[in-house]
Protein backbone atom coordinates (compact mmCIF):
# COMPACT_ATOMS: atom_id res chain seq x y z
CA UNK A 1 0.00 0.00 0.00
CA UNK A 2 1.14 3.06 -0.87
CA UNK A 3 1.64 6.12 2.05
CA UNK A 4 -0.18 9.28 0.38
CA UNK A 5 1.75 11.55 2.58
CA UNK A 6 5.71 10.32 1.76
CA UNK A 7 4.62 7.95 -1.62
CA UNK A 8 6.39 4.89 -0.34
CA UNK A 9 4.88 1.89 -1.08
CA UNK A 10 4.20 -0.14 2.54
CA UNK A 11 3.55 -3.87 3.21
CA UNK A 12 -0.15 -4.79 2.75
CA UNK A 13 -1.69 -4.47 6.57
CA UNK A 14 0.49 -1.93 7.79
CA UNK A 15 -1.43 1.11 8.93
CA UNK A 16 1.11 3.61 9.56
CA UNK A 17 4.11 4.43 6.87
CA UNK A 18 7.20 2.66 7.75
CA UNK A 19 9.32 5.79 7.17
CA UNK A 20 7.07 8.69 7.40
CA UNK A 21 5.05 7.38 10.39
CA UNK A 22 1.62 9.05 8.79
CA UNK A 23 -1.65 6.44 8.78
CA UNK A 24 -2.00 4.68 5.84
CA UNK A 25 -5.31 4.14 4.07
CA UNK A 26 -8.00 1.57 5.91
CA UNK A 27 -10.27 -0.55 4.17
CA UNK A 28 -14.34 -0.11 4.52
CA UNK A 29 -15.68 -3.23 6.71
CA UNK A 30 -18.99 -2.64 5.12
CA UNK A 31 -17.69 -3.11 1.31
CA UNK A 32 -14.44 -3.83 1.44
CA UNK A 33 -13.12 -0.02 -0.90
CA UNK A 34 -10.35 1.51 0.27
CA UNK A 35 -10.37 4.83 2.24
CA UNK A 36 -7.98 7.54 2.02
CA UNK A 37 -6.20 8.51 5.10
CA UNK A 38 -7.66 10.67 7.72
CA UNK A 39 -10.99 10.00 6.01
CA UNK A 40 -13.96 9.17 8.63
CA UNK A 41 -16.53 7.83 6.02
CA UNK A 42 -16.17 5.46 2.98
CA UNK A 43 -16.49 7.40 -0.32
CA UNK A 44 -18.54 4.22 -1.67
CA UNK A 45 -21.00 3.32 0.74
CA UNK A 46 -20.88 6.25 3.35
CA UNK A 47 -20.34 3.61 6.56
CA UNK A 48 -18.21 5.06 9.30
CA UNK A 49 -14.68 4.05 9.54
CA UNK A 50 -13.14 3.17 12.50
CA UNK A 51 -11.05 5.75 13.67
CA UNK A 52 -7.36 4.92 12.76
CA UNK A 53 -4.93 4.60 15.42
CA UNK A 54 -2.27 7.72 16.74
CA UNK A 55 0.99 6.57 15.06
CA UNK A 56 3.71 5.83 17.69
CA UNK A 57 6.15 8.77 18.80
CA UNK A 58 9.38 8.16 16.91
CA UNK A 59 10.92 10.97 18.94
CA UNK A 60 13.96 10.24 20.90
CA UNK A 61 13.67 10.82 24.34
CA UNK A 62 15.14 13.86 25.90
CA UNK A 63 18.87 13.01 26.91
CA UNK A 64 19.09 13.26 30.90
CA UNK A 65 21.94 15.91 31.76
CA UNK A 66 24.91 13.92 32.54
CA UNK A 67 25.57 13.84 36.71
CA UNK A 68 21.71 15.06 37.17
CA UNK A 69 20.20 13.21 39.58
CA UNK A 70 17.37 10.75 38.34
CA UNK A 71 13.54 11.95 38.35
CA UNK A 72 11.84 11.54 42.07
CA UNK A 73 9.96 8.11 41.84
CA UNK A 74 6.12 8.29 42.76
CA UNK A 75 5.96 8.70 46.84
CA UNK A 76 4.59 5.24 48.01
CA UNK A 77 0.61 5.06 48.99
CA UNK A 78 -0.31 5.26 52.77
CA UNK A 79 -2.59 2.73 53.66
CA UNK A 80 -4.19 3.98 57.41
CA UNK A 81 -5.86 -0.25 57.72
CA UNK A 82 -2.12 -1.48 57.78
CA UNK A 83 -1.76 -0.40 61.52
CA UNK A 84 2.05 -0.70 61.25
CA UNK A 85 3.89 1.62 63.32
CA UNK A 86 6.90 2.41 61.60
CA UNK A 87 7.91 3.29 58.37
CA UNK A 88 7.04 0.45 55.62
CA UNK A 89 6.71 0.59 51.59
CA UNK A 90 3.21 1.98 52.10
CA UNK A 91 4.28 4.75 54.04
CA UNK A 92 5.71 7.47 52.89
CA UNK A 93 8.78 8.38 53.97
CA UNK A 94 8.84 10.80 56.69
CA UNK A 95 5.24 10.34 57.86
CA UNK A 96 4.87 7.51 60.96
CA UNK A 97 1.75 5.05 60.81
CA UNK A 98 -0.56 5.58 63.23
CA UNK A 99 0.01 2.82 66.24
CA UNK A 100 -2.57 0.03 66.34
CA UNK A 101 -5.53 0.64 68.01
CA UNK A 102 -4.53 -2.56 71.03
CA UNK A 103 -0.88 -2.00 72.06
CA UNK A 104 0.73 -5.23 73.79
CA UNK A 105 0.96 -5.18 77.21
CA UNK A 106 4.33 -3.38 78.48
CA UNK A 107 6.97 -5.53 79.92
CA UNK A 108 6.92 -6.69 84.06
CA UNK A 109 9.69 -3.94 85.76
CA UNK A 110 12.53 -6.62 87.81
CA UNK A 111 12.58 -7.31 90.49
CA UNK A 112 14.49 -4.33 93.09
CA UNK A 113 17.78 -5.16 93.89
CA UNK A 114 18.07 -6.92 97.32
CA UNK A 115 20.54 -5.07 99.86
CA UNK A 116 21.13 -7.77 101.84
CA UNK A 117 21.41 -7.28 105.65
CA UNK A 118 21.54 -3.77 105.83
CA UNK A 119 20.08 -2.30 108.09
CA UNK A 120 20.56 1.75 107.01
CA UNK A 121 18.52 0.97 104.02
CA UNK A 122 16.70 4.04 102.97
CA UNK A 123 13.38 4.95 104.98
CA UNK A 124 10.00 6.06 102.97
CA UNK A 125 10.08 7.58 99.51
CA UNK A 126 12.14 7.52 96.52
CA UNK A 127 15.25 9.75 95.22
CA UNK A 128 16.70 10.84 92.16
CA UNK A 129 20.21 10.64 92.32
CA UNK A 130 23.14 9.98 89.78
CA UNK A 131 25.79 7.05 89.94
CA UNK A 132 29.48 7.63 89.18
CA UNK A 133 29.57 6.18 85.69
CA UNK A 134 25.66 5.42 84.50
CA UNK A 135 22.36 7.86 83.97
CA UNK A 136 20.55 8.58 86.81
CA UNK A 137 18.53 5.71 88.69
CA UNK A 138 15.89 5.45 91.24
CA UNK A 139 16.38 4.50 94.89
CA UNK A 140 14.25 2.12 96.31
CA UNK A 141 11.46 3.07 98.47
CA UNK A 142 12.67 0.38 101.07
CA UNK A 143 16.35 1.97 101.38
CA UNK A 144 17.11 4.29 104.07
CA UNK A 145 20.00 6.68 104.43
CA UNK A 146 22.70 6.58 106.73
CA UNK A 147 21.93 8.17 109.84
CA UNK A 148 23.35 10.99 111.31
CA UNK A 149 25.27 11.19 114.59
CA UNK A 150 24.59 13.59 117.12
CA UNK A 151 28.20 15.04 118.62
CA UNK A 152 29.40 16.93 122.20
CA UNK A 153 27.79 20.15 121.06
CA UNK A 154 24.42 19.56 119.38
CA UNK A 155 24.04 16.96 122.68
CA UNK A 156 25.22 19.88 125.28
CA UNK A 157 23.02 22.71 123.83
CA UNK A 158 20.37 20.16 124.08
CA UNK A 159 21.22 19.63 127.93
CA UNK A 160 21.37 23.44 128.65
CA UNK A 161 17.86 24.03 127.20
CA UNK A 162 16.58 20.20 129.38
CA UNK A 163 17.83 22.41 132.05
CA UNK A 164 16.17 25.53 131.56
CA UNK A 165 12.94 23.58 130.67
CA UNK A 166 12.72 21.78 134.12
CA UNK A 167 14.92 24.00 136.31
CA UNK A 168 12.05 26.78 135.79
CA UNK A 169 9.08 25.08 137.07
CA UNK A 170 11.18 23.29 139.75
CA UNK A 171 12.46 26.45 140.87
CA UNK A 172 8.91 28.11 141.59
CA UNK A 173 8.01 24.44 143.63
CA UNK A 174 10.32 25.05 145.86
CA UNK A 175 9.99 28.47 146.28
CA UNK A 176 6.26 28.39 146.73
CA UNK A 177 5.33 24.94 147.91
CA UNK A 178 9.14 24.20 150.38
CA UNK A 179 9.22 27.60 151.49
CA UNK A 180 9.77 26.97 155.00
CA UNK A 181 12.47 24.61 154.54
CA UNK A 182 14.41 26.94 152.26
CA UNK A 183 14.41 29.48 155.16
CA UNK A 184 15.25 27.06 157.74
CA UNK A 185 18.14 26.48 155.41
CA UNK A 186 19.41 29.79 155.75
CA UNK A 187 19.39 29.30 159.36
CA UNK A 188 21.96 26.67 159.26
CA UNK A 189 19.32 23.67 159.27
CA UNK A 190 20.56 22.02 156.48
CA UNK A 191 19.01 18.79 157.07
CA UNK A 192 15.70 20.50 156.00
CA UNK A 193 16.26 20.95 152.76
CA UNK A 194 17.24 17.39 151.62
CA UNK A 195 13.97 15.94 151.31
CA UNK A 196 12.85 18.33 148.82
CA UNK A 197 16.40 18.11 146.74
CA UNK A 198 15.92 14.19 147.03
CA UNK A 199 12.24 15.08 145.24
CA UNK A 200 13.46 17.56 142.50
CA UNK A 201 16.23 14.94 141.56
CA UNK A 202 13.08 12.03 141.37
CA UNK A 203 11.64 14.76 139.39
CA UNK A 204 14.37 15.14 137.26
CA UNK A 205 15.35 11.75 136.46
CA UNK A 206 11.55 10.35 135.85
CA UNK A 207 12.31 13.20 133.19
CA UNK A 208 15.22 11.65 131.57
CA UNK A 209 13.41 7.96 131.82
CA UNK A 210 9.84 8.63 130.68
CA UNK A 211 10.99 10.94 127.63
CA UNK A 212 14.25 9.06 126.57
CA UNK A 213 12.30 5.93 126.40
CA UNK A 214 9.89 7.64 124.10
CA UNK A 215 12.72 8.69 121.69
CA UNK A 216 14.30 12.48 123.26
CA UNK A 217 13.34 14.73 126.14
CA UNK A 218 12.32 18.11 124.52
CA UNK A 219 15.73 19.40 124.21
CA UNK A 220 16.98 17.04 121.83
CA UNK A 221 13.50 16.95 120.38
CA UNK A 222 13.44 21.05 119.72
CA UNK A 223 16.89 20.58 118.69
CA UNK A 224 15.98 17.81 116.00
CA UNK A 225 17.70 15.12 117.55
CA UNK A 226 16.26 11.76 118.97
CA UNK A 227 17.55 8.46 120.47
CA UNK A 228 17.17 5.16 118.14
CA UNK A 229 18.07 1.68 119.15
CA UNK A 230 20.23 -0.41 116.33
CA UNK A 231 16.89 -1.02 114.66
CA UNK A 232 15.92 2.70 114.25
CA UNK A 233 13.32 2.73 116.97
CA UNK A 234 12.71 4.28 119.96
CA UNK A 235 15.05 2.64 122.88
CA UNK A 236 11.96 1.62 124.99
CA UNK A 237 11.83 2.18 129.13
CA UNK A 238 14.70 -0.67 129.20
CA UNK A 239 17.72 0.88 127.72
CA UNK A 240 16.89 4.17 128.82
CA UNK A 241 17.00 3.01 132.38
CA UNK A 242 20.58 1.98 131.39
CA UNK A 243 21.96 4.95 129.69
CA UNK A 244 20.57 7.19 132.43
CA UNK A 245 22.25 5.18 135.15
CA UNK A 246 25.43 5.43 133.47
CA UNK A 247 25.71 8.98 133.33
CA UNK A 248 27.25 8.70 136.72
CA UNK A 249 30.42 7.00 134.66
CA UNK A 250 30.38 9.69 132.37
CA UNK A 251 30.14 12.73 134.46
CA UNK A 252 33.31 11.41 136.07
CA UNK A 253 35.57 13.04 137.02
CA UNK A 254 33.46 16.10 136.87
CA UNK A 255 31.81 18.09 133.78
CA UNK A 256 31.01 15.09 132.08
CA UNK A 257 34.78 14.48 130.97
CA UNK A 258 34.82 10.72 130.35
CA UNK A 259 31.38 10.72 127.96
CA UNK A 260 32.77 14.34 126.07
CA UNK A 261 36.35 12.35 125.59
CA UNK A 262 33.97 8.51 124.66
CA UNK A 263 31.57 10.91 122.17
CA UNK A 264 34.29 13.01 120.51
CA UNK A 265 36.39 9.21 119.74
CA UNK A 266 33.32 7.24 118.81
CA UNK A 267 32.65 7.52 115.14
CA UNK A 268 28.80 6.43 116.43
CA UNK A 269 28.81 9.57 118.58
CA UNK A 270 27.90 7.33 121.97
CA UNK A 271 28.92 7.99 125.00
CA UNK A 272 29.65 5.08 128.20
CA UNK A 273 25.70 4.87 128.43
CA UNK A 274 24.96 4.81 124.61
CA UNK A 275 27.54 1.74 124.24
CA UNK A 276 26.16 -0.52 126.97
CA UNK A 277 22.79 0.02 126.79
CA UNK A 278 23.13 0.29 122.76
CA UNK A 279 21.50 3.32 121.85
CA UNK A 280 22.43 6.31 119.46
CA UNK A 281 21.64 10.20 119.14
CA UNK A 282 20.74 11.04 115.73
CA UNK A 283 19.40 13.45 113.93
CA UNK A 284 15.54 13.60 113.23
Amino acid sequence: MKCGHCGTENAEGNRFCSNCGEPLAVRCASCGETVPAGSKFCPTCGARVAAAATAPSTAAPASQPFGAPPPPAAAPTYSPSSGARYYTPSTPYGQAAPYPSAMPPAPSAPPPPSYGGISSAPATGASTVSWAGGPSATIPPYAQPLPVYKGVWPRFFAMLLDGVILGVPLSILMMVVFRDQMEAMQYGNTGAIMGPYMLMMLISLAYSLLLEANGGTLGKTILGMKIVDAQGNKPGLGKSIVRNLLRIVDAIPGFYLVGVIAVASSATKQRIGDKVAGTYVVAK
